[in-house]
C-alpha cells in the first residue's frame, strides 16, 4: 500500500501536464526505466543462487538505467528540438521537470495547508523510497518458511482459505485499482466531489447593471438630476440669507 501511494504521489500526480510537456513517449520511456531497471535488479539479487548475485543485481541495475535513460534523453532531445525557438526550454528546465516537477507542485499544494516542507520530501517520494519498497516486496515473495514454502501464499501458516486468498486478492484488487487509474484516470472521476470555485456575491444592484445597462443609465442620470436639485435648493436659502445680511450693513 505504501509503495502505491508513493507512486501516485511522485509519479501519477501531475503526470499528464509532463506528458504535455515532455511527450508522452518520453515520460513512458523514464517511467518503465526507473522501475524496470530496480525490479531486474532485484529478481537478480533474490533469484538467482550464484555467489555474484549482489554484484550481478547492481550491474543490472546500472546497465538497465543508464541504457534506459540513454533513450529518455534522445525523446527528450527531439521534444526539445520540436519546439519554437523562441519558446524553447533550456535543459535544465527540462530535466528538472522530468525529475522534479509534479512532485514538487504537489508539494507546493500541501504547503498551502500545513506549512512548511523541505524539498528533500518530494525527492524521497519519488525517487528512494519507491525503489526500497520494490526490493522490500519482491524479497519479500521470494522469501520461504520454515518448511520451504513461499511466504507469498502461505503467510504465518494460516489455511489457504479464507485467509491466504483474501489477503492474495486484496494485494491484487490494490494493484488493479492503481494500474487502471493510472492507464485511464477519467474513470474515476465520479469518485470526487464536484469543487466549487468561492465567488463574492454579486449586489443586485450590480447585477441590474449587467443585465440592464440602458435602465442603469437612465438611474444615474436621474440621481445626477436630484443630487442637482438639492444642491440649488441648499444654495438658495444661503445666497438670500447672505443678500439680506448686506442690505442690513448697508442700512446700519
Amino acid at each position: 500500500m505504501g509503495l502505491f501511494e508513493c507512486i501516485a504521489v511522485g509519479w501519477i500526480a501531475g503526470l499528464e501536464e509532463q506528458c504535455k510537456e515532455l511527450g508522452s513517449k518520453t515520460m513512458l520511456s523514464y517511467i518503465f526505466t526507473t522501475f524496470g531497471s530496480i525490479i531486474a535488479a532485484s529478481g537478480v539479487w533474490f533469484g538467482t543462487e550464484s555467489g555474484n548475485a549482489l554484484w550481478g543485481g547492481f550491474v543490472t541495475w546500472f546497465v538497465l538505467y543508464l541504457t534506459g535513460m540513454a533513450v529518455t534523453l534522445f525523446l527528450l532531445k527531439k521534444t526539445r528540438d520540436s519546439m519554437p525557438e523562441e519558446s524553447q526550454r533550456s535543459w535544465k528546465e527540462l530535466l528538472y521537470t522530468l525529475y522534479f516537477k509534479n512532485v514538487q507542485d504537489y508539494v507546493e499544494k500541501i504547503k498551502k495547508q500545513i506549512g512548511y516542507m523541505p524539498f528533500i520530501w518530494g525527492v524521497l517520494i519519488k525517487h528512494v523510497i519507491p525503489p526500497v519498497l520494490i526490493v522490500v516486496f519482491v524479497l519479500g515473495a521470494v522469501a520461504t518458511n520454515s518448511e520451504g514454502e513461499s511466504v507469498f501464499g502461505h503467510y504465518g501458516g494460516y489455511v489457504a482459505w479464507p485467509y491466504q486468498i483474501l489477503g492474495v486478492l486484496a494485494f491484487c484488487f490494490t494493484a488493479a485499482t492503481i494500474l487502471v487509474g493510472a492507464a485511464a484516470p477519467n474513470l474515476y472521476d465520479w469518485t470526487f466531489a464536484p469543487q466549487v470555485e468561492e465567488k463574492f456575491p454579486v449586489e443586485e444592484s450590480e447585477s441590474e447593471e449587467q443585465s440592464n445597462p440602458e435602465k442603469a443609465q437612465a438611474q444615474a442620470e436621474e440621481s445626477d438630476t436630484v443630487e442637482k436639485s438639492v444642491a440649488v435648493a441648499v444654495a438658495e436659502p444661503v445666497a438670500t440669507e447672505t443678500k439680506a445680511d448686506g442690505e442690513a450693513e448697508a442700512v446700519a
